[in-house]
């Protein structure tokens, strides 16, 4: 709770402080209530998106990590568990959500975000994707205790 208030406060903040800055802003009641949303119109709103928010819930990890790469937007969350399949991900962790318009300032540059795009698009191609999962689990299967 306190990590997702935070993160709208810094979100309003900004918002105030950057005239013409586009903020598309979806909350819902909790886990139910985003299964229960419609599933295109979400993947469509992602795709749109330059940046993707993921404040930690009830959970360290969320879908959404993976969602917001495979759409190739820059992503932003709170700091997240060390897992083999967060390795090199670009993501930008934050410590605090107040932090939010220093994370996002390199971004104003359009090239920075174009290779921001790329490397969440490239990320989730070669780590996260079914492709990536496959092969990675046909080489433990292949190679049963190797190294992670």
């Amino acid at each position: 709770t306190r990590a997702r208030r935070e993160m709208l406060d810094a979100v309003a903040r900004l918002g105030r402080e950057r005239a013409g800055l586009r903020v598309d802003l979806r909350l819902t009641d909790g886990f139910a209530a985003s299964e229960a949303s419609d599933p295109a119109a979400y993947s469509r709103a992602l795709m749109d998106a330059r940046v993707c928010l993921a404040p930690r819930g009830t959970s360290v990890e969320t879908f959404r990590v993976f969602e917001g790469l495979r759409c190739g937007c820059v992503f932003l969350a709170d700091r997240l568990p060390r897992h083999w399949f967060y390795d090199g991900a670009p993501i930008v962790q934050l410590d605090r959500w107040r932090d939010l318009p220093r994370a996002l300032a390199p971004f104003a540059d359009p090239a920075a975000l174009e290779e921001q795009h790329r490397r969440a698009l490239d990320w989730w191609r070669t780590r996260c994707s079914p492709a990536a999962l496959g092969r990675f689990l046909a080489e433990r299967v292949d190679r049963p205790g190797a190294a992670r």
